[in-house]
């Protein structure tokens, strides 16, 4: 499936002119230190973000609470690349560039140029707003990093208030055969029970793409495969299962390993705990350099025209 999330956070940048309603007041929705929000950016800006996303917002309340948080988003953002200049934080070339071309491999049978112009943006706009994304990007890298270290006590004390994030989920490893049909299916089970070997069935009837490695489903916790494997959890190790349907056909399966719950240990997850750590810190960082942002700046919302957005 393309990816468009990255086209999704660009639009929100830097908006281009959106027609208003006729009863729509011509105004300013925000300033923040001279840099203005009117209400064409925010319309056009947060009627591309639904179409990425396409959601509805259901009730007249849950619109104007997604549009207050739309609004306080774009006040962040703006804050921030008031604070790139103010850093001396740019943008080259070659950054630029890269995120393009990242961007153009995610479209396959479509151009980029044709995905963008049935949004009403031309390419160069949307430069520019891939511009101000890396930006943005990059600002909050430099403003709020958190460049602290995390000594092994505190990543103990951490794992010991958190054990049971870091337990091992019982597994299976299993093999399976999947045909079309109760009829193929209760031939199979017949041909196991004469002493037919489980691969080589699995070879020459099973419909998987795992077939002809021999039904080799490999080790999986509950809940990573579909709700109908789960039966390979009351098998016992060398057990075959009894015929079991799904919506993808008839599957018999042979539990060829079993490994129990277990808890992890300190010395296995440290670095894990501690990269947990960092990025916990890191978060708290960013708020609290966000927050130091909108307390300098002088910021004015006039959020009753809200309800002339689209």
């Amino acid at each position: 499936m393309r990816t468009t999330a990255f086209l999704a956070v660009t639009f929100i940048l830097l908006s281009s002119p959106a027609c208003q309603r006729e009863e729509a007041p011509l105004g300013v929705l925000a300033r923040v230190d001279g840099e203005i929000i009117t209400l064409e950016d925010f319309n056009k800006a947060f009627q591309e973000m639904r179409l990425e996303n396409q959601f509805s917002p259901g009730s007249h309340e849950k619109l104007m609470q997604m549009k207050q948080e739309f609004l306080d988003q774009l006040i962040e953002e703006a804050l921030v690349l008031l604070e790139a200049k103010h850093l001396g934080v740019t943008v080259t070339e070659q950054e630029l560039e890269e995120q393009i071309m990242r961007t153009k491999d995610d479209y396959k049978g479509e151009s980029l140029r044709e995905y963008l112009n049935s949004q009403g943006l031309s390419f160069e706009d949307w430069r520019e707003r891939v511009r101000q994304k890396i930006l943005v990007e990059k600002t909050i890298r430099k403003g709020s990093r958190y460049e602290g270290g995390i000594s092994t006590e505190e990543a103990q004390q951490y794992y010991e208030t958190h054990r049971n994030d870091y337990k091992l989920s019982e597994r299976v490893k299993a093999r399976q055969i999947v045909v079309a049909s109760k009829r193929n299916a209760n031939k199979i089970m017949r041909e196991l029970k004469n002493g037919r070997n489980f691969e080589e069935l699995a070879v020459e009837n099973s419909l998987g793409p795992e077939g002809r490695f021999g039904g080799d489903l490999g080790y999986f916790a509950r809940g990573d495969m579909p709700e109908e494997f789960n039966v390979t959890f009351s098998l016992e190790k060398g057990e075959i299962s009894e015929i079991v349907k799904s919506p993808y056909g008839f599957h018999i399966f042979k539990v060829e390993d079993k490994t129990p719950e277990r808890q992890l240990n300190f010395e296995e997850v440290v670095e894990d705990v501690k990269r947990k750590i960092i990025q916990m810190k890191s978060e708290q960082q960013y708020y609290k350099w966000l927050e130091g942002l909108k307390r300098k700046a002088k910021i004015e919302s006039n959020r009753k025209l809200l309800e002339y957005t689209q």
